[in-house]
C-alpha cells in the first residue's frame, strides 16, 4: 500500500529528456505514412501511442494494467488524439487486435 502512492507520483510526471530522445528516434526510424496501423505492445502511459497517432497512424495500444491504460487515455484525450488509438487491456499476441503494418515496445 505504501508503494501506491509513490507510483501514482512517478506516472503522473513527465518523461525525462533520454526517454524522449529514444522515443523520438524510435518513432522517426519507423516512418510513418498516414493510417498505417501500429500495434504499441505494452504501451503503458500511451507516450509512444500518442507520438505515433500525432503523425497519422492508426494504433491499438495493449497493456496488461488497466490502470495504465486509464492513464494513456487521458494523456490521448489532452493530446487530441484519442479517436486514432484503440486502448486494450490483455493479451498483446491476441490474432483479434489484427494485422499491422508496425509492432513496437517500448520501456
Amino acid at each position: 500500500p505504501a508503494q501506491r502512492p509513490a507510483l501514482a507520483r512517478h506516472l503522473r510526471h513527465e518523461p525525462d529528456m533520454a526517454y524522449r530522445r529514444r522515443l523520438a528516434a524510435l518513432v522517426a526510424y519507423l516512418q510513418l505514412a498516414d493510417g498505417d496501423r501500429v500495434l504499441d505492445a505494452g504501451c503503458g502511459t500511451g507516450a509512444l501511442s500518442i507520438e505515433a497517432a500525432k503523425r497519422g497512424a492508426e494504433v491499438v495500444a495493449v497493456d496488461i494494467a488497466p490502470s495504465l491504460l486509464a492513464i494513456a487515455e487521458q494523456r490521448a484525450t489532452e493530446a487530441g488524439v484519442a479517436d486514432r488509438i484503440g486502448f486494450r487491456a490483455g493479451d498483446m499476441l491476441d490474432p483479434a487486435h489484427g494485422r499491422f503494418d508496425h509492432v513496437v515496445a517500448m520501456d
